[in-house]
């Protein structure tokens, strides 16, 4: 939602101005917000799955930066092709010049999101990063933009909004602590109806049946259909990343899987599959910001081809390993036989 509303919104009036394929557009920015969504320290849906699994942030951006350099790169390709099918003609420089106008730019600026990206690397809290970030970014407004502290205070709070006459106004928005809210009442709702569900064993059979899995690719697999379920009936992220976990904790514990490879996998199936169901919030906020439509579902090429990508990978390694397996034990059975032949 903060790519969509901020930069995405940005995007779309110099695609609108240059004349590109807006569904297309609209698609590439929802795709790039959920690459963002799933390896930033600083997604919520990452910290959830973070707390839900009982794992590292920093150790499972790790995992998911290995298990998204194909599908990633795969996707570069599909969207340089679209750009060279719907070119942009035009170059819409108001924006920038406004901006300008607007606010005093400089690198200093940067040192908010600096910060963010030093502290992650150094794996330092990501509640003392955001804490550090927000201490950068008064100390900029009040000294650098010349906003009042009073301003500050209110922009904390309320997030931060122009002058509603400005061409900035639709653009520059949004923020605040109350802006959240509404995102932790849905995240409470969902975390109590999946404790409810689970304490109440309204889905057994469901579970009963992703308990059955007994390798790395048929849990993953039952990952993925549950989340498809849970994603289409929870109408959220966070509810389905809850949800799926509970149906398929079992079979990690029963198959000794550890419990990163299980964060990895939601991150790979709940975190994205939201995003392709058209009634679920995961798609259907991006695109009301954008002012796109269901059109541009046909371009989530990232978020399509990464939960695939994973399932075939997961499959041809089963087959690697059964075939290695296969072979050991027609190696050992073969020297036997010439053991018993030469005795």
């Amino acid at each position: 939602m903060g790519t969509s509303g901020t930069v995405g919104i940005a995007l779309m009036l110099i695609a609108k101005s240059g004349g590109v394929n807006i569904p297309a557009v609209a698609g590439a920015i929802i795709a790039g917000a959920y690459f963002g969504d799933r390896c930033s320290p600083m997604s919520s849906s990452a910290n959830l799955v973070s707390f839900v699994t009982d794992t590292n942030i920093y150790e499972n951006v790790k995992s998911m930066f290995k298990t998204c350099i194909v599908p990633l790169a795969l996707s570069a390709v599909f969207y340089y092709i679209i750009s060279g099918i719907f070119p942009l003609n035009s170059s819409a420089n108001a924006i920038s010049s406004e901006i300008v106008k607007s606010f005093n730019v400089g690198l200093i600026v940067l040192l908010p999101g600096v910060i963010i990206i030093a502290f992650s690397l150094f794996r330092i809290n990501v509640k003392y990063s955001m804490i550090c970030s927000l201490i950068a970014a008064a100390f900029l407004g009040i000294f650098f933009q010349q906003e009042s502290i009073k301003d500050c205070i209110r922009y904390f709070f309320f997030g931060f909004t122009m002058d509603n006459q400005g061409p900035l106004y639709s653009i520059i928005k949004g923020g605040g602590v109350i802006s959240m809210l509404k995102t932790c009442f849905v995240l409470f709702v969902a975390s109590s109806l999946a404790g409810i569900i689970e304490n109440t064993e309204m889905l057994k059979v469901v579970e009963a049946i992703t308990e059955k899995a007994d390798s790395r690719f048929k849990i993953y697999r039952n990952v993925l259909i549950t989340s498809i379920f849970t994603a289409a009936i929870g109408c959220c992220q966070a509810f389905t990343i809850l949800l799926t976990d509970v149906l398929n904790a079992k079979a990690y514990n029963k198959n000794n899987i550890d419990k990163y490879s299980r964060a990895v996998d939601l991150e790979n199936t709940s975190v994205m599959i939201s995003a392709l169901i058209p009634w679920n919030l995961s798609l259907l906020l991006p695109i009301t910001v954008l002012g796109a439509g269901y059109d541009c579902m046909p371009f989530l090429f990232y978020i399509y081809i990464l939960p695939l990508w994973n399932l075939l990978f997961l499959y041809l390694s089963q087959i690697v390993y059964n075939s290695s397996k296969v072979n050991i034990i027609t190696r050992f059975f073969r020297r036997g036989l010439k053991w018993g032949a030469k005795y």
